[in-house]
C-alpha cells in the first residue's frame, strides 16, 4: 500500500515571535512529560499518547536533518495520516490588514499541532536536547551547537568524565600489578595478591578490590599459578 504524503497545507503559515517562542516552550513541556496516563488532560490540552507521538516525530524530523522528504520516509503511515487530518482540519482566513493568516478553528491534536507549527518556526534550530546528562528537551539561548540543557548538566558532566577516566587508569595500574604480582620474587613473592596490590598501587584497598573482582571489573590472579623469577 502507498504511504501517504504529508500535506503542505499548513506550511504557509506565518507566526509572531511570540507565537513562535510559545511554540518552542510547549512543545519542551510536552516532550519532557513522562507524567503518565492517570494525568492526562489534567490542566493542559493533551494526553500521554500525544506526549509520546510528539516525541517520535520530533526524533525523526531531526534525523531528516529537517528535510521534508527525508521526513515523510521517516514517519509511519498511521504518523503522517494523523498530520493529514489535522491539516485538513484548519479553518483559516487571511488578515486583510497585516496580510498574515489567522487560524480560526482546527481539531483538537495538540501534538499535531505544535509539531506544524514547529515546521513554520523560524526559530526551530532553537529547540535543543534531549540533554547529554539529564536527557530534557529545552530551548537553547542561540543557534549554536549545544548538548547540555543548562551550566549545571555540562558541569556535573564533566565531573562524571573525570572520575571515570580517573577510575579507569586507576584500573589499569592495578592490572599492571595484578600481572607483576604474578611474576614477582623476593620479598614481595609470599604476600597475598590483595596485600601485594595495596602494596604497589597508591590509593587502593583491598575491600575496593574484592568491590572490583565482584563487579567483574577485574580477574584476581589464578589460585597457585605464579611464575616467580630468579
Amino acid at each position: 500500500m502507498r504511504k501517504e504524503k504529508i500535506s503542505n497545507t499548513a506550511l504557509g503559515w506565518v507566526m509572531s515571535e511570540y507565537e513562535e517562542q510559545e511554540n518552542l516552550r510547549e512543545l519542551v513541556l510536552m516532550l519532557n512529560d513522562y507524567s503518565g496516563a492517570s494525568e492526562d488532560w489534567k490542566g493542559k490540552r493533551y494526553g500521554e499518547d500525544d506526549a509520546t507521538r510528539l516525541r517520535r516525530w520530533v526524533r525523526v524530523w531531526r534525523k531528516s536533518g529537517h528535510d521534508f522528504l527525508d521526513l515523510e520516509k521517516g514517519l509511519e503511515s498511521s504518523d503522517i495520516e494523523a498530520l493529514n487530518r489535522f491539516t485538513r482540519s484548519i479553518r483559516a482566513q487571511v488578515n486583510r490588514t497585516t496580510g498574515r493568516m489567522m487560524i480560526l478553528d482546527y481539531t483538537t491534536d495538540e501534538a499535531a499541532f505544535q509539531f506544524n507549527r514547529l515546521l513554520n518556526n523560524s526559530r526551530q534550530n532553537l529547540l535543543g536536547g534531549p540533554c547529554r546528562r539529564c536527557s530534557k528537551w529545552y530551548v537553547k539561548k542561540t543557534r549554536r551547537l549545544s548538548v547540555f540543557c543548562s551550566p549545571l548538566c555540562a558541569g556535573n558532566a564533566t565531573k562524571t568524565n573525570s572520575r571515570a577516566n580517573k577510575r579507569r587508569k586507576k584500573v589499569g595500574r592495578v592490572r599492571s600489578a595484578i600481572r607483576n604480582y604474578q611474576t614477582s620474587s623476593g620479598k614481595y613473592a609470599a604476600l597475598d595478591w590483595k596485600e601485594y596490590v595495596t602494596k604497589a598501587v597508591d590509593g587502593v584497598s583491598k575491600n575496593w578490590l574484592t568491590r572490583a573482582v565482584k563487579d567483574g571489573v577485574l580477574y584476581p590472579p589464578k589460585k597457585g599459578v605464579r611464575h616467580a623469577t630468579n
